[in-house]
């Protein structure tokens, strides 16, 4: 199958696409199902185009999408809420790059995203290349839906507050009062008024982890497990 360079239009980058007739996966997630093939309504510009009267798909490393494909700035001030909706829904991996990206309302992780991750660029506090998740309003940043099982969030930074003269703080990180099997591995969770994580069921492993500042770090069952990590402040 032929392949071609493309011209991003949100991060400007060339990238590769190759000719392609089946989808990355099947909507129902079912392995024994055939992937379905690609269809102009499958053809979002992002993933998948069409071009000359054939189907190409954009060339995955790791499985993985870049928010910023979506629209996403990481600027500090556009809110980025939509754009992350949209990579997550992809059914892919998510990776941020360095930058603070505002969530001003709730993204929920669905059941399809089980087996998948989210992860950044890096989670030290004074390193200008981290990732930063922060909000600008009251509200819950990622909440897990019934059904999501074993995903994984890694190496970036939830911030309650997008500055630190901020009035208005984020409510609760991560909410996974349905979702289960939660990895958290090199994220450090600050600032929030209830809740840097919460859950109710389901087994969380937490390492390399850094919770400060939160009214509560971490509330999790016994089934859970926490290593190598540290909680200040709540």
């Amino acid at each position: 199958m032929a392949t071609i360079e493309l011209n991003d239009q949100f991060t400007n980058e060339w990238t590769v696409f190759e000719e392609a007739v089946h989808k990355y996966y099947d909507d129902d997630n079912d392995p024994n199902t055939p992937l379905p093939e690609i269809t102009t309504d499958d053809c979002d510009g992002i993933i998948y185009k069409k071009i000359d009267n054939k189907y190409y798909r954009r060339v995955l490393v790791d499985d993985t999408v870049n928010v910023k494909w979506f629209g996403a700035k990481g600027d500090g001030e556009t809110d980025d809420t939509e754009a992350i909706k949209k990579a997550i829904k992809s059914s892919h991996s998510v990776r941020f790059d360095r930058g603070q990206f505002i969530i001003n309302s709730t993204i929920d992780i669905p059941m399809e995203f089980s087996g998948l991750s989210i992860s950044g660029s890096g989670s030290d506090i004074w390193d200008k290349n981290s990732t930063i998740l922060t909000t600008k309003t009251s509200n819950t940043l990622f909440k897990g839906v019934a059904g999501l099982n074993t995903f994984k969030i890694s190496n970036l930074i939830f911030d309650g507050k997008h500055n630190a003269n901020a009035t208005t703080s984020g409510t609760i990180a991560m909410d996974f009062t349905d979702g289960g099997g939660l990895i958290l591995d090199r994220v450090v969770v600050k600032n929030f008024s209830e809740y840097g994580l919460y859950s109710e069921k389901g087994m969380l492993r937490i390492e390399n982890c850094y919770f400060r500042d939160n009214k509560v770090g971490a509330q999790i069952y016994s089934d859970s497990s926490i290593s190598n990590s540290e909680f200040a402040a709540g």
